[in-house]
């Protein structure tokens, strides 16, 4: 192993394709191994942060690796805490085991002090040894476990349009207080969620208003689907010997007319949708997955992403769906509820991806 100089540095537009190659070569390892397809922009996942910054360790053989970082406000203890949140890391593979990720998430640390922040967390898939490792040599802990879902979008299906909505203009004030009342026991909540839903929904690269849906009037649930591929798709790159039948079976299953999921093959991109909201009755959110699901099949979105706490599993989940881990590490830099952080639920924010 040849060992260059390096530096941390802040990242800039001229870094924009260096960074997408660098993302996309550096999966999270686990069972299933997903590239990630962030043209043509990169920085474009940093746009729903109040604050955020890339850090890159440049080397005199170009980029090594980066962390991205970004501040929001959030309930923990039902105090408001100011959480920077770790949505990227990663160190190209001609330069691992020269302490980068640690340097990199100093930097990130030293930044997040500057802005006052009163920890930061990461999720890290299940099986990353590496990430995990990285995080705890920065002596972040471990806090809890979260579940993913990944729903397939079927070929054809029951849309729910007849007993959902679009949301309107007068359904939004009573929105924000619904998923506080849904999550407010929950830590992670966005403070703003009560009175700043929309703003927050509205600065997601590619919002659309109309793919917000609620049943009811007034309003007795909500759910939303954001098209993320405007800010990426995910690529196969490897799938475990006992799943690697399933894309060539859905493949001949769609052939015969069966409304069964499309499963892209190793190598191929797909693009993927995460739900937005997921508050209110469980019958009403029921039919709004539903139409969820078929304008999903419009949009030629293949699969839907759900993120929650497995103490408290969605009670209006009723699809087929692929179940995945991620562990929530957290390093506290102040005194207070921080250092709770895992003892109570743990609401997930659609952007912590």
């Amino acid at each position: 192993m040849i060992l260059t100089k390096s530096c941390i540095r802040i990242a800039n537009r001229d870094d924009n394709e260096t960074l997408q190659e660098l993302i996309f070569r550096s999966p999270q390892a686990g069972r299933v191994l997903l590239g990630s397809d962030r043209s043509p922009d990169f920085f474009a996942r940093a746009a729903p942060y109040d604050e955020s910054r890339v850090f890159i360790a440049e080397q005199d053989a170009g980029v090594g690796g980066n962390v991205a970082c970004g501040l929001k406000w959030v309930l923990v203890g039902g105090e408001v805490q100011r959480a920077a949140y770790i949505f990227d890391l990663a160190v190209a593979e001609r330069a691992r085991g020269q302490g980068h990720a640690k340097r990199l998430l100093a930097g990130a640390e030293a930044w997040a002090r500057d802005y006052e922040a009163d920890f930061l967390y990461a999720h890290v898939l299940a099986g990353n040894r590496a990430g995990l490792s990285a995080f705890a040599a920065a002596n972040y802990r471990q806090v809890a476990w979260l579940t993913s879902r990944l729903l397939p979008v079927p070929a054809r299906g029951r849309d729910g349009a007849q007993q959902t909505r679009v949301a309107e203009e007068d359904d939004w004030p009573s929105l924000g207080y619904l998923l506080q009342r849904e999550f407010g026991s929950h830590d992670l909540l966005r403070a703003e969620t009560a009175e700043g839903l929309r703003a927050l929904w509205e600065r997601l690269p590619g919002y659309r208003p109309d793919l917000v849906w609620v049943s009811g009037e007034p309003p007795a649930a909500v759910l939303g689907l954001w098209d993320y591929s405007p800010v990426g798709r995910a690529v196969l790159l490897r799938l475990p010997p006992e799943l690697r039948i399933i894309p060539a079976v859905s493949r001949l299953l769609r052939r015969t007319g069966l409304p069964f999921p499309a499963v892209p093959g190793l190598g191929q991109p797909f693009r993927y949708g995460l739900l937005l909201g997921g508050g209110g009755s469980a019958q009403a959110l029921q039919l709004l997955l539903q139409r969820a699901l078929a304008e999903a099949r419009k949009l030629g979105v293949d699969a839907l992403v759900l993120f929650h706490d497995p103490r408290t599993p969605p009670a209006w989940l009723r699809a087929l769906n692929f179940a995945g881990s991620y562990h929530l590490v957290a390093k506290v830099l102040r005194t207070g509820p921080a250092a709770t952080l895992g003892e109570r639920p743990l609401s997930v924010d659609p952007v912590d991806l």
